[in-house]
């Protein structure tokens, strides 16, 4: 079920907004914005399916993000320019809450999710070069049980073996890797879990 005040139960629950970790010796940091918005008091979470020509992650579906540059002071200001860069959602529209616990990839990401409430129907313009579609899902469909699955794999960086989790499809679209991993902290975080 969902909290009829998500915004404040995540608030609440969330690390400030400008919370991070340190990466570990060799991983690359990053972040990516998490955006809810409410839409006929349904809760919808914002993707993308990066497209085939990027050098990383081709094809996948993603958060909007990436990599932290010299001029970003913060974990929360990497989200939001990238946001703005790949999907054109001005930071003075996103409304933060905080952040998630920053996640390690096994392709050497340091990954902080930043979390931010936007406006419904909000007139995206994806850059093309790096965003093939945006789309939502909603909340209430992540956190059915049905809808996941997991399998194992061996992490290439220690051998040992651990769970895969995948969301079955949604729009012909499948969440899984961090992006699922991410997206289930956040579920809990929203006691949706």
């Amino acid at each position: 079920m969902i909290h009829p005040n998500l915004p404040e139960v995540l608030r609440s629950r969330l690390h400030p907004p400008d919370h991070c970790s340190q990466s570990t010796d060799g991983e690359r940091c990053a972040a990516v914005l998490l955006a809810l918005w409410d839409e006929s008091e349904k809760w919808h979470l914002l993707l993308t399916r990066r497209t085939k020509t990027v050098r990383e992650h081709k094809g996948q579906v993603a958060f909007p993000g990436g990599a932290v540059e010299e001029n970003d002071r913060t974990r929360t200001d990497t989200a939001l320019r990238e946001a703005h860069e790949e999907i054109g959602l001005c930071p003075d529209d996103a409304t933060v809450l905080g952040c998630l616990s920053p996640c390690s990839t096994v392709t050497g990401w340091h990954i902080t999710p930043v979390v931010a409430i936007i406006p419904q129907a909000y007139p995206f313009q994806f850059n093309c070069r790096e965003i093939e579609a945006i789309f939502p899902v909603p909340l209430k469909w992540l956190a059915n049980p049905k809808n996941l699955t997991k399998h194992p794999y061996t992490d290439p960086r220690d051998g040992t073996t651990q769970s895969a989790f995948y969301f079955l499809p949604y729009d012909r679209h499948v969440i899984w890797g961090a992006s699922a991993r991410i997206t289930l902290a956040l579920l809990e975080k929203a006691e949706m879990r």
